[in-house]
């Protein structure tokens, strides 16, 4: 039979291993997290349009557009999974054929492939609401490109932080 000192002691024994092994775990997960948030920050904030390019089908190289050009646009990443984008023609406001392109959307950026996914909220374009489209994403320095494959363009943004 045990006697009331070995029982507490042994009481005592396994629940210092149970506070160990979650202070571990929670020490762990913590590390984990830290890890992966650290791309997203990257990311977070708000970003000027410096340069939208199309790639040529015949040499391959990649050429200013004259979608947008001498407008100005801005891009917002936000840390809450929300995003926004808006670009406005060098005529916007004087030109009555001079239109905004802008959306709102939710995003899940993955710092391993470069993708942030785009689920439209809001659009300048109402039939363009619910959609999803995936940016390939690439940050050097204070620069990010964006490849938006559906038009065939490589959008170049400078941090504005």
């Amino acid at each position: 039979m045990i006697n009331k000192s070995e029982f507490y002691s042994t009481i005592s024994k396994i629940v210092i291993k149970k506070i160990r092994y979650t202070i571990g775990v929670i020490t762990l997960l913590v590390f984990i997290y830290s890890c992966n948030s650290q791309q997203p920050e990257l990311l977070e904030g708000k970003w000027k349009l410096l340069q939208i390019e199309y790639e040529d089908s015949a040499s391959g190289i990649w050429k200013t557009s004259d979608w947008m050009k001498n407008g100005t646009g801005t891009l917002v990443y936000k840390s809450n999974g929300n995003m926004t984008v808006e670009f406005l023609p060098e005529n916007f406001g004087i030109d009555s054929n001079a239109e905004e392109y802008a959306y709102t959307a939710s995003y899940k950026f993955d710092p391993t492939t470069g993708l942030s996914k785009h689920t439209r909220l809001t659009h300048s374009n109402p039939e363009e609401i619910g959609k999803k489209v995936t940016r390939k994403l690439e940050i050097k320095e204070d620069t990010l490109i964006m490849f938006a494959d559906e038009f065939g363009l490589r959008l170049k943004w400078l941090a504005k932080r």
